[in-house]
């Protein structure tokens, strides 16, 4: 889980610096940034290819 600050600009969702807290079913998010934020499910996995021999 994260939050995500919605760039205007760029027209774009940009990933916040957050902690998430499952035990106790919180996410949470210090910032001086006014905007919309959102509550995204993080994909942080990484694709790592297999070179056969």
């Amino acid at each position: 889980m994260g939050i995500f600050w919605y760039d205007a600009q760029a027209k774009q969702w940009v990933e916040q610096p957050s902690v998430a807290h499952p035990e106790r079913n919180e996410v949470v998010l210090a910032t001086k940034r006014l905007g919309t934020f959102r509550l995204f499910a993080a994909n942080r996995s990484l694709f790592l290819p297999l070179l056969g021999r």
